[in-house]
């Protein structure tokens, strides 16, 4: 199992003062931790600073994720779902069965969720296979916490933003928390490993790319789950906005887990659910939409010349503290010089300030002491179709930068109805939500996605360069960027999507291939395909905001008009 950087953990009671981005955030935050105790013992109580131990015995010192707050109560095994056989494309998604479920044990962290989360969680860990809908990615880490704190043995949850889910699983209390991925260090990966030959009540979070992972595989033997859950299902769909390469072949990955399915994915359209829920059997009627907060939205048609006025307007009538989201960088800017000249207090932060700057703005906009607007760009655009990828979650995160925000305004139309979704849940009920735009922003969107996504042909010409390398031999990414003939830019990108779909491991700056020349060059062409249709389906998906933002009226837009056609190859 990959795994190079450091996870976090931080005591229950301290609020997050900074939301950079994931990898840099746990990285550079230095938590308390405390030891790992050793098998059947009494948990611990929480200490100010300790370093991860073995046997008793001091390790040298590291963040570490393992760690256990509070007792909880000791929950009935849930039995194990028969094998289903997967649901017919297409298939008419019902309204959640009223049939009563069997008793739960229940916990502090259970009883906080919505009562359709509630629902979703009691159902898989019965041993049925289940899909949540309209659930924003900020409540992935205390949904699959809450299943972890009423189950009896280990609850595993794969997602794309991995890093984070563990940074907000790790702040609530009562909670096991180990990690496997990337984004751990050796000496956390190795604690991880032992908690969890332990079994028990534990959160195990991994990395897409860990489906696949046979060593996994192995270590869940002796350590059986009792759920497995699945983060941002709705990438594993040719359909959906962004992609996640590891999901392409979920259906394939998940009999090797023996364990329910528990299944979350954002706003999306109908097709792109059932394609979702057949990857994960589930049932039409384990199908659960989540119920958002009300909030009151609205989007108004104005010239680029009258939108500084229009945002100046909302602002006073909103008041402070909101964020406006622009579509790039430069945009950020000007909106801001404009703010500040009219003596409105505000920030800025995007991916084109020096990273100390950066963090300092949004320091500064988290501290509940000061009134401010800030001026960024969305984390959920995912301009380049895949799910989780760092390059768009520079700063910000899923969980919005501070509970108390009035309003969220959109400078300009967004990438995608998800994308609006997401932006949407970082406000509480009441708040108030605009987007400002005209019929000129589905162009704009067109040609940011056009620039921004992965390209087919990066792809290919990627596999053909790492096919060269000897058996067990390595390149450094510029090296491979040369010899496939693209900037260093895109070659990082693919790279990332190659080792998402588990085709390459780093090794410090080299790179090396994990499959034959020729299993890669099946799996590039695969997810070539797969990036292809991504792009196809871009200008369908900016007509359908545009749509949105032209009619006037702030209801949601009817994102099952971006449905395309893609052949059935496509499909893994």
């Amino acid at each position: 199992m990959a795994n190079s950087a450091k996870a976090t953990r931080t005591s229950a009671s301290k609020p997050r003062s900074s939301t950079q981005s994931k990898p840099q955030a746990l990285s550079a935050r230095k938590p308390a931790g405390r030891s790992v105790p050793p098998a059947k013992s009494e948990p611990s109580p929480k200490r100010a600073s300790a370093k991860v131990t073995r046997r008793g015995a001091p390790a040298p010192a590291s963040k570490k994720v393992v760690s256990k707050a509070a007792s909880k109560p000791a929950a009935a095994a849930p039995p194990v779902a028969p094998k289903r056989a997967a649901t017919p494309a297409r298939a008419a998604v019902a309204a959640p069965v009223s049939q009563p479920l069997p008793p739960l044990a229940s916990s502090p962290l259970l009883v906080a969720l919505r009562a359709e989360e509630q629902r979703a969680v009691r159902r898989a860990l019965a041993g049925e296979p289940t899909l949540l809908t309209n659930s924003p990615r900020a409540r992935d880490a205390a949904i699959f916490a809450a299943a972890a704190s009423v189950a009896r043995r280990p609850v595993l949850v794969v997602s794309p933003l991995a890093a984070e889910l563990v940074e907000h699983a790790a702040l609530l209390p009562g909670l096991d928390v180990a990690a496997f991925g990337t984004f751990v260090s050796p000496s956390t990966a190795a604690a991880s490993k032992r908690r969890l030959e332990r079994g028990g009540s534990l959160l195990v979070v991994v990395e897409p790319a860990q489906l696949f992972d046979e060593a996994l595989h192995a270590l869940l033997v002796k350590a059986p789950l009792a759920l497995l859950g699945i983060a941002a299902a709705h990438a594993c769909s040719e359909h959906a906005h962004e992609l996640s390469p590891a999901y392409v072949s979920l259906k394939a990955a998940l009999p090797a887990f023996h364990a329910p399915v528990l299944a979350t994915c954002t706003a999306t359209s109908a097709q792109v659910v059932e394609q979702t829920a057949e990857a994960i059997g589930a049932a039409p009627g384990a199908v659960i939409t989540g119920q958002p907060p009300e909030l009151s939205r609205s989007a108004q048609v104005v010239r680029s010349s009258e939108r500084k006025n229009a945002l100046f307007a909302a602002i006073l009538a909103y008041g402070a503290p909101g964020v406006v989201l622009t579509a790039t960088a430069q945009e950020a800017d000007s909106v801001f010089a404009e703010l500040s000249a009219r003596k409105v207090p505000c920030v800025r932060a995007h991916a084109g300030m020096a990273p100390a700057e950066r963090t300092a703005s949004l320091r500064r906009f988290t501290d509940a002491h000061e009134q401010l607007v800030l001026v960024t760009q969305s984390p959920h655009a995912n301009a380049t179709g895949l799910a989780g990828c760092p390059e768009v979650s520079y700063c910000l995160g899923s969980v919005s930068p501070r509970p108390d925000l009035s309003f969220v305004v959109h400078y300009q139309a967004p990438l995608s109805p998800e994308q609006l979704f997401e932006d949407l849940a970082w406000l509480a009920a009441g708040k108030s939500s605009l987007v400002l735009a005209d019929s000129s922003d589905a162009a704009l969107v067109q040609a940011l996605l056009a620039q921004q996504r992965i390209k087919p042909a990066a792809v290919e010409a990627m596999a053909q360069a790492l096919a060269q390398l000897a058996e067990d031999g390595s390149a450094p990414s510029d090296t491979l960027a040369l010899r496939a003939g693209t900037s260093r830019r895109s070659a990082e990108r693919v790279l990332g999507a190659f080792a998402d779909r588990n085709l390459v491991v780093r090794d410090g700056a080299q790179i090396r291939r994990r499959t034959s020349p020729e299993q890669l060059a099946a799996d590039a062409q695969l997810l070539s395909a797969r990036f292809a249709a991504l792009r196809a389906a871009d200008s369908a998906r900016a007509e359908l905001v545009a749509r949105y933002v032209t009619s006037r009226h702030g209801t949601a837009p009817d994102s099952s008009a971006a449905e395309v056609s893609v052949p059935r190859y496509v499909r893994a």
